[in-house]
């Protein structure tokens, strides 16, 4: 048992990895009852092939003037902290070199009060809100934001020893919500029947950190130990969240979806921060370096390398090297991303292996070449009139996004303040997009700066290359970048 603020360490490598992503110790301690089994322990009825360690604890942030300073008048105080995890390690290495561990870790921030402006609205704080927290399971459609921000991550790690080296290999799986968390739903289809949604590999298990680890014998200096890391955080679920129970558009299309998952930001609790610092995963930069008080790129991919060793006995060396590429946010993305040679082509040879062995998981939507989210770069007119009848061959458009899940798609005029759900409906290599189940006069107008010039219109399909999608007919051709 321990109480107060104590400093705290993932499972991942203190000095040469980039930390884990539910629990880092990136941010300031948070003080916290804790009860636990903090090294493995093997469990006598089942032999000594299994042992087990975890942990259970409740706490509260000690940051509410920094949230306050920087929430821009929504901000929450008093926010409570629960945390736990299992570990279940399998193997003896006194017969045999390889152990396997599977882990589960789940956190949670809760209770509090919620200010925005001039309102303000206490947050659960009862015996039943740490009753929840302890256990957050719901029925379908019954998960709200009363129950706080529940997020963890999924752990598979691979440890080899012979002749006093060690080969680790470790997978970490970090989810938002339960579309993230089990990959798997049960949701309306078009026809208002209940169905099982499979997110696939792309959309969700590709999330997560995987690394490996090599230490060598304690007798070898020049070089101790190596990790290598990568890190992918694009997919959270897919670009879409479109549930029946939750949409304000009035629109009559029962098909839902929930992607969106958001990462380390919360509609409640703003950020997954304390003090202004990445509870998680300090790759995701956290909100203290740039103002606000939540992460403006949460969709990203990473490559990072540590090197530690030695070059006389006095003196130690480590070497630690990072590339991100960041998307932004869905609802929110960055304009432009810096793009790094090394770290496409890396990305590139892991993609390709990963999809060799898991992508019979892809086929679970109607176009997996589709379902992304994609940013619409110029519209180009063939008539050499554009829809609201100014002279124009071609327009370079900004900050407008498009994004497909199942049958439904989304559209996004970001600067304008625009945004619909629509329906889609494939025909070989032809799509239409329906919007005409919306009694909303003024929507023809939003939908033509965005390149559609009726409530339905059918485009085709092509993709010049893996990150190019072009939609074209008659009258216009729409030209798009992955994101």
């Amino acid at each position: 048992m321990s109480i107060g603020m104590k400093e705290r360490w993932s499972d991942k490598n203190r000095y040469l990895s980039t930390g884990a992503l539910t629990y880092s110790g990136n941010s300031k301690p948070i003080p916290e009852l804790r009860v636990g089994i903090p090294d493995y322990v093997r469990i006598p009825i089942l032999g000594s092939w299994f042992s087990i360690k975890g942990h259970l604890g409740y706490g509260r942030l000690t940051d509410d003037s920094w949230r306050r300073e920087n929430g821009g008048g929504t901000y929450a105080q008093g926010v409570l902290f629960h945390s736990k995890s299992l570990f279940v390690r399998f193997g003896d290495e006194e017969r045999f070199p390889l152990l396997v561990t599977l882990g589960l870790e789940m956190n949670n921030l809760f209770g509090g009060v919620r200010y925005w402006g001039e309102n303000e609205r206490q947050m659960p704080s009862d015996a039943a809100a740490y009753w929840t927290a302890l256990f957050p399971f719901h029925h379908i459609e019954q998960q709200g934001t009363d129950d706080g921000d529940n997020l963890g991550s999924w752990h598979l790690n691979l440890d080899y020893s012979v002749s006093d080296w060690h080969i680790g290999a470790y997978y970490e799986h970090f989810y938002e919500d339960h579309s993230s968390m089990l990959g798997i739903e049960y949701k309306n289809n078009t026809a208002g029947e209940k169905d099982f949604i499979f997110y696939g590999f792309r959309r969700n298990w590709f999330d997560g950190l995987f690394g490996i680890e090599v230490n060598a014998p304690k007798n070898i200096r020049a070089v101790r130990g190596v990790v290598f890391e990568f890190m992918n955080t694009r997919g959270q679920s897919g670009s879409i969240c479109h549930s029946v129970a939750h949409n304000s558009e009035g629109m009559a299309v029962i098909e839902e979806v929930d992607g969106r998952d958001g990462m380390y930001n919360h509609s409640v609790y703003e950020s997954y921060t304390h003090h202004g610092y990445a509870i998680g995963n300090p790759v995701l930069i956290s909100p203290v370096y740039y103002g606000g008080d939540i992460f403006r790129s949460n969709r990203l991919q990473m490559f990072h390398l540590g090197v530690e060793g030695g070059i006389t006995q006095c003196i130690d060396y480590r070497l630690l090297a990072t590339t991100t590429q960041h998307w932004g946010c869905y609802g929110a993305p960055l304009k432009e991303v810096e793009r790094k040679k090394v770290a496409w082509f890396l990305s590139a040879l892991m993609l390709v292996a990963l999809v060799m062995c898991i992508g019979s998981c892809e086929r679970a939507f109607p176009d997996d070449r589709l379902d992304y989210y994609w940013r619409l770069d110029r519209i180009d007119y063939k008539h050499g009139v554009n829809f609201r009848g100014d002279s124009c061959s071609c327009e370079e458009v900004d900050n407008t996004m498009f994004g497909f899940a199942r049958h439904i798609v989304l559209i996004e005029d970001l600067t304008g303040g625009f945004s619909r759900h629509g329906v889609t409906t494939e025909v070989g290599d032809s799509i239409r997009l329906d919007f005409s189940m919306y009694d909303d006069g003024g929507l023809i107008g939003g939908l033509r700066y965005c390149g559609l010039d009726s409530l339905v219109t059918t485009f085709r399909v092509s993709y010049p290359d893996c990150g190019r999608m072009v939609l074209e007919n008659s009258r216009v051709m729409l030209r798009f970048r992955r994101w």
